[in-house]
């Protein structure tokens, strides 16, 4: 998986593509915990449009993050079934 960061004024944004890996969803967790530290109020995004498998362990990390105040989003559908799942989810 590719994860980029990006930070500006407003918000701190992950976005991620490929492959969500247990392993990748472990490096995303720490990330997740570092930039935690940094956010001072902004905003945190996660764009999960690219992703295109995610593993159980990534499924619950990201629902965990959402959980936590952050927004997933997606600027197009993903492919992945289990994704879609979690996105319908969040729009409530």
């Amino acid at each position: 998986m590719d994860m980029y960061q990006h930070d500006s004024v407003d918000n701190f944004r992950f976005v991620l593509k490929g492959e969500l890996s247990e392993t990748d969803a472990h490096e995303l967790k720490w990330a997740w915990k570092t930039a935690k530290s940094i956010l001072n109020g902004k905003d945190l995004i996660i764009e999960v449009s690219g992703v295109t498998k995610v593993a159980p362990a990534g499924i619950d990390l990201l629902s965990r993050i959402r959980q936590s105040g952050a927004r997933i989003s997606a600027v197009r559908l993903p492919e992945c079934e289990e994704l879609l799942r979690l996105l319908v989810c969040c729009e409530s």
